[in-house]
This record gives structure tokens, sequence and C-alpha cells, in this order.
């Protein structure tokens, strides 16, 4: 199986995960204060936030280790088949 980096990819983010959007987004505010207050990403019905794989990663990578105790979303990924 062959998975492009900019595929998405779907995760279910926890209240950590949250928070490391929010100090991001609070961050780039304080340099440019008209990005507008933080909108929490959208959710489907299922609970899962879509993210293109490379995004994810940039996003969470520095924030994930092996034996961590607060993750900043569940362990299973949903990885969006692309249609033929």
């Amino acid at each position: 199986m062959r998975f492009n980096m900019n595929n998405y990819v779907k995760v279910k983010l926890t209240p950590y995960g949250l928070s490391i959007l929010k100090q991001q987004h609070d961050e780039l505010e304080s340099q440019s204060p008209k990005i507008g207050p933080f909108k929490p990403p959208s959710v489907d019905a299922d609970g899962w936030t879509q993210l293109q794989a490379w995004s994810l990663i940039q996003i969470f990578g520095p924030h994930i280790s092996i034996g961590m105790n607060n993750v900043p979303f569940e362990t299973e990924i949903e990885i969006e088949e692309k249609s033929s």
C-alpha cells in the first residue's frame, strides 16, 4: 500500500490536543492579532477530526513520545482511502 503525506487522516483529539492547537493559535495571534479568536477544528458525528497527514505530524509530532501519559489524540488513526 502506498500512502501520500498529502492524503487525509482522521484522529480523535483529546483535551490535550485541543490545548496544543489553542496554544499554537495564541502564539500566532500575538504576532498577527487579525487572525481572530481560536476556533476548535470541526469534528464529525463520530468525533473524528480530519487533517492532512503531514499537518498531523507537524502539529503534534513534538508532543508525542513512547510511554507518555497525556496524548494529543487517541492512538487509532483512520486513513482515508482515495477513490479511483
